[in-house]
């Protein structure tokens, strides 16, 4: 291989934080643009320029990165406000948008979103709710801005952009926007069009119309299953947005001859009300929103999406290729002014890992849409693990004449253009040739052993410019039939024919496809359909028809890499053009360029069918470095030498509740905050005191006395009972207890049970005629003693914040797939497993479920229960998650059930956080759901336990089960 390191960075690697945090520092780049070995603190800014790695020797045409640039600078500038707006625990949002925010940043969820989804979706929510209220003049001008810019570009279509690099979700992304949007929309049913490029992309977006796909379990909290259901989802190809023909039977499509009256030169203007009218058109396409409602569009791939009519174009020839994607652009535009003219519109999202045009605009100094409001690209996602590091060639190096060897320019690096035979033909020139084997060479030496040992098989891709090239290098790579004679291919492990025997392979491992499947040119129909047709005798014998062997040709290409599924075994794919976007392959490793790369979208976009990473730990620690190979693709990227040995994906694993274990089930209080009080001071006397005290007669007694609510009672001379003459003496006695009375109604009860328990240990003159004179009554006053309350802490439960919310959850009904690595199979928990962060709590999982003093246990993961908490350090609440929860086998002293709630802190020991964290979980939220509220439901009594050492887990929580502390 080629020298691919050109950057200094191959001693430690790419990859400096985990995908889960805001990055907080990036690689420095040299005057030439190339990586340094240093490090700067912070956020890389957004701005107009990738790092360039151009060629050794080669470095005129780098111009340094602009963050002042539009839209970059809005982008820079929107971050900030976000920053200090996540920093204030997200004021002014609704509860349950706060709510969407804190469940999607907890760490430890399953298949949490990345710091990048919940970046992009925190840009939006601040756009259209917190920034109004949270830095009113920043947010006016940006508003303006975007306005005045979907005025001049869009058509007034309100459009907001985010940039996201290939493989870092933005399918997850789609589904977090659409939720937020929900829930920010009260009421009844909320309207979604997903628009795209293709079947490929259109197939893969159907999981967000499934609200019960492993996506909306992965982002939603418990509580907004309601809000799921509300949703309206509609999954269309833009190409769909065409008016059809009413000239045929039924509305059917047009015929050909009705189509060249419609359509074709010279049609009569007539005509055209032989076609359905927009309005019928979006009624037919989107049957499931004909209430009239606005709909909310999110375009992937919107890089496909825009108008350049009338717009100044930078100078160039413009080749086939671009006539071509701007004809896609503005057909895909139209369906958003389809909807815009009908007032249907409510607000257009658009996701792209390149959200910008082939050539930039005149007027324009970035590529980039300038509607884009946030960008996570390619260099901060490398840097975050999220993706496979790029490497590409950086120079060639000779022997000169003097025998030393000599820094060439990197003819690896653009094959296309350093081959001087455009049209391969039969045979390959050594431009092409030598740097294909250098390629097959690394792939079968150093990937394909490390990808063994982890049971994988990594694919290489060559991407062709035309049919007739991409014949020949399938020809050439995977072998050929001449006549009836099969030809094996010179690359032996991606030949479709064994060399040995002359006999197709029973499991071909090279594929040839057309990258637009289901949208192909029409001036290469033909030709794409015979490359398709000498493909089905290998994958689809048996298929009888067209669309038969397309599908079938279809279905090996997509499934690619996918264990048990027809792609399986493939090992090299030959396409036309660029593999479609939406190709989701994970274990491409190779990448081989045969075609002209007019632009940096161009190669950002081949080189993203390499980039998906085979898995993620699901851990905040780093992630493992993964490298992608480029030859033939002009990518403005450092490169760097490392490891070639990826990790083997993780396949998600089943958490659910075990039928039959109801024995086991835990039920979680759900508390939204606390409230503090005393309880009732009381007033207490020992009888024995006033023994043998005479009560006197009536004619001493006042004839008004202040009542125990307030105001005065009239007490009457004439002889009363026993009864009336008790309470007209505890109406006395309460203003003449000592210390005061703070609350009139609890005194006078008090007041009633002293006089009421003194009275048998006291003579009476007549016991029929009683009453109670002022001495007596201050006598007993004098022997009574004040207790004051204790203070208390009360739990403010999430049904009494909003009604219809659960005060309680369980363990019953959980279903979840986690990619979590440490695994503890449970037997005393009503759930089959507890998935874990680390192996330390795997181990406390396995301690709890074979305790002596546990009578069942949970994982407390992905369960929706939290303990709320105030973070003195950024001045607002905060929700934790604790790890465990188990119930004890014997109760309390007082006989309630006993809990305890476990927390396996680790290295995090000690942090200021945790202290906090700590004392707020056993000061308040253990005594307050301790405490038996006033309705009288009881959730036993609970303990905290706090866990810093494994070694010790064991008898802490023996003492915890004890009856007494």
């Amino acid at each position: 291989m080629p020298d691919q390191e050109g950057t200094g960075t191959a001693g430690h690697g790419w990859i400096l934080h985990t995908p889960y945090a805001e990055p907080d520092r990036h690689w420095q780049l040299d005057s030439h643009g190339r990586a340094t070995t240093s490090t700067l603190d912070g956020r890389r800014p957004s701005s107009t320029q990738l790092p360039v790695p151009n060629p050794k020797g080669d470095e005129s045409d780098w111009t340094p990165p602009n963050a002042s640039v539009e839209p970059h600078g809005t982008i820079n500038r929107i971050r900030l406000h976000v920053g200090a707006w996540r920093a204030s625990h997200w004021k002014g949002v609704s509860r349950r948008v706060r709510t969407l925010l804190e469940f999607w940043s907890l760490e430890g969820t399953a298949m949490r979103p990345f710091w990048c989804q919940r970046e992009a979706v925190e840009t939006l929510i601040w756009l259209f709710d917190a920034g109004p209220t949270q830095a009113p003049k920043a947010h006016r001008a940006i508003v303006q801005r975007l306005e005045k810019i979907n005025s001049s570009w869009n058509a007034g279509i309100p459009r907001v952009a985010l940039k996201m690099a290939t493989g870092t979700g933005k399918t997850n992304l789609m589904a977090m926007i659409a939720l937020w949007w929900t829930v920010r929309h009260p009421g009844g049913p909320v309207d979604f069009l997903a628009l795209t490029p293709g079947l490929t992309i259109r197939e893969r977006l159907q999981v967000l119309a499934d609200t019960s796909s492993e996506i909306w379990e992965s982002i939603t909290p418990r509580g907004f299953s309601g809000d799921l259901k509300r949703m309206r989802w509609a999954i269309i190809n833009f190409q769909a947005f065409q008016r059809q023909s009413v000239l045929g039977v039924g509305g059917t499509t047009a015929s050909g001859k009705e189509k060249a009256l419609l359509y074709g030169p010279g049609r009569n203007p007539e005509l055209e009300s032989w076609r359905e009218s927009e309005a019928e058109m979006l009624d037919r396409l989107l049957k499931a929103h004909r209430g009239g409602g606005h709909i909310v569009v999110i375009n992937d791939e919107a890089h496909h999406c825009y108008t350049v009519r009338g717009v100044d174009l930078a100078q160039g020839k413009v080749d086939a290729e671009e006539k071509d994607d701007r004809k896609r652009a503005e057909r895909w535009f139209g369906a958003l002014r389809a909807l815009q003219s009908s007032k249907r519109l409510a607000q257009v999202f658009d996701l792209s890992a390149t959200p910008m045009w082939l050539r930039r605009p005149a007027v324009l100094e970035a590529e980039t849409f300038p509607w884009a409001v946030s960008d996570f690209s390619l260099i901060d996602s490398v840097e975050s693990g999220l993706v496979k590091v790029p490497r590409v060639p950086v120079e060639d190096q000779a022997l000169g004449e003097d025998g030393r060897p000599m820094h060439m320019h990197p003819r690896y690096r653009n094959i296309y253009v350093y081959n001087q035979k455009r049209v391969i033909g039969d045979t390959l020139t050594p431009e092409v040739k030598e740097p294909l084997h250098q390629l097959y060479d690394h792939y079968s030496e150093d990937t394909l052993p490390a990808y063994a040992d982890n049971g994988r098989i990594p694919v290489m891709i060559v991407v062709a410019n035309t049919i007739e090239n991409a014949t020949a290098l399938h020809r050439y790579i995977a072998g050929y039939k001449d006549g009836s004679i099969w030809k094996p291919g010179q690359l032996g492990l991606f030949s479709n024919v064994d060399p040995r025997t002359g006999i197709p392979k029973v499991i071909p491992p090279t594929v040839l496809v057309h990258s637009r499947l289901d949208d192909a040119p029409d001036t290469q129909g033909q030709l794409i359909s015979r490359a398709i047709a000498e493909q089905c005798e290998l994958f689809a014998p048996q298929a009888k028809s067209a669309e038969e062997r397309r599908n079938a040709i279809r279905d090996v290409f997509m499934s690619v890499g996918r264990s048990g599924e027809p792609g399986e075994a493939i090992r090299c794919v030959i396409s036309v053009g660029m593999l479609t976007e939406g190709w989701d392959a994970r274990n491409v490793t190779h990448v081989f360029g045969y075609r002209a790369f007019g632009s940096q979208l161009l190669c950002e976009q081949v080189a993203g069918r390499a980039l998906r990473k085979t898995s993620f730990t699901g851990t905040d620690e780093l992630q493992p470095i993964e490298y992608a190979n480029l030859f033939g693709v002009p990518f403005a990227w450092p490169g760097g030498k490392g490891p070639v040995n990826p990790p083997p994906p993780t396949e998600p694993a089943w958490v659910y509740t075990v039928p039959g274990r109801q024995h086991l089930r835990l039920q979680f209080p759900h508390l939204v905050g606390y409230t503090y009080g005393h309880t009732r001071t009381r007033w207490l006397i020992d009888p024995k005191k006033v023994c043998g005290t005479r009560v006197q007669s009536r004619h001493l007694l006042t004839s008004t006395v202040e009542g125990p609510l307030g105001g005065s009672i009239q007490i009457p001379s004439e002889s009363e009972d026993t009864q009336t003459a008790i309470w007209k003496a505890a109406a006395q006695l309460v203003p003449k207890l000592d210390g005061g009375v703070d609350d009139r109604r609890s005194a006078f009860a008090d007041s009633l049970a002293i006089v009421s328990s003194c009275l048998p240990r006291m003579k009476c003159v007549d016991a029929t005629d009683l009453q109670f004179d002022r001495e007596t009554l201050e006598l007993i006053a004098s022997h009574v003693r004040r207790i004051d309350g204790e203070p208390f802490v009360g739990a403010v439960f999430e049904d009494q914040q909003e009604a219809g919310r659960p005060r309680t959850s369980d363990t019953a009904n959980v279903s979840f797939k986690t990619t979590l690595r440490f695994w503890h199979e449970a037997e005393r928990s009503e759930l089959n497993a507890a998935a874990c962060h680390s192996s330390p709590e795997a181990e406390l999982a396995e301690i709890l479920d074979c305790h002596p003093d546990i009578a069942a246990w949970v994982r407390n993961f992905r369960l929706g229960w939290m303990v709320p908490w105030f973070d003195v350090g950024e001045g607002s609440w905060a929700r934790m998650e604790p790890d465990f929860v188990a119930k004890a086998n014997q109760p309390s002293s007082s006989g309630r059930d006993r809990f305890l709630v476990i927390e396996f802190k680790g290295l995090k020991a000690g942090e200021p956080s945790e202290v906090a964290k700590q004392k707020y979980l056993e000061d308040r939220w253990v005594p307050a759901v301790s405490r038996v509220p006033a309705d009288g439901e009881d959730y036993g009594e609970w303990r905290a336990v706090w866990i810093e050492q494994i070694d010790s887990a064991h008898d802490q929580i023996a003492r915890a089960c004890m009856r007494k502390p």
